[in-house]
């Protein structure tokens, strides 16, 4: 099977494992935590940020909590080159 270069929302969502709602995924982009771009009213996200985000729960460096929806908190800020 061809692994595609960019995912839709609720692939996205799937592929980290985490429930499909449109607050977390505002929320990455709003934190630039990924990148997209935008087809009609439809979002794509390129395949490889998956990992990146996977990396960034999994390390504790953000973390998606609940409060009348979604939000993203950024435990620690990554060190940049």
């Amino acid at each position: 099977m061809i692994t595609p270069l960019n995912l839709s929302g609720k692939e996205f969502s799937e592929a980290l494992g985490i429930t499909y709602n449109g607050d977390i995924l505002k929320e990455l982009r709003s934190l630039q935590l990924v990148s997209f771009f935008k087809i009609g009213k439809k979002y794509m996200y390129p395949t490889e940020d998956v990992k990146k985000v996977s990396n960034m729960l999994r390390n504790n460096e953000i973390s998606i909590k609940t409060n009348n929806g979604y939000y993203i908190t950024i435990n620690k800020l990554r060190k940049t080159n």
